[in-house]
């Protein structure tokens, strides 16, 4: 499958320092793609502060885990993936408690695609609708 996420933050531009990343995402309820995000699915990412999808690239590793504390996610974050940025606002503002769902991918392309004015990006973060994906990439949104 092909998902767009979008992120509030400039992600890396070079190619190793995005590979090297990890990505996660924390919910005090379960939200889709909690239990559908697999590896080998298409994840192209779009940036809110460029308003533009801005990296093609295909999921290499999945954990999703429930956690009763921000200790406990920092702890298997760091388990299965490594360092992390406690500070950052995403960790620091997340429920103290709920769903994460975490991931690495390997970067495709580099894009710089504009998001088609009259697409509204749904409030979770994450678009699954293939003809939104297509209309994307077309320019044809």
């Amino acid at each position: 499958m092909t998902y767009i996420t979008s992120r509030g933050f400039q992600l890396p531009t070079r190619v190793e320092e995005f590979r090297d990343a990890y990505y996660f995402n924390m919910w005090l309820k379960r939200l889709w793609p909690y239990k559908e995000l697999d590896t080998g699915d298409e994840l192209l990412w779009y940036e809110t502060p460029t308003r533009r999808l801005v990296w093609r690239s295909r999921v290499v590793a999945v954990e999703r885990f429930t956690y009763s504390s921000k200790l406990d996610a920092r702890d298997k974050l760091v388990s299965c993936f490594g360092a992390l940025d406690e500070h950052q606002p995403y960790f620091r503002d997340a429920p103290t408690r709920g769903y994460c769902v975490a991931y690495k991918v390997e970067p495709l392309e580099r894009l710089a695609i504009p998001k088609p004015v009259a697409l509204r990006f749904p409030m979770s973060g994450w678009c699954r609708d293939a003809q939104t994906v297509a209309e994307w990439l077309a320019g044809n949104g």
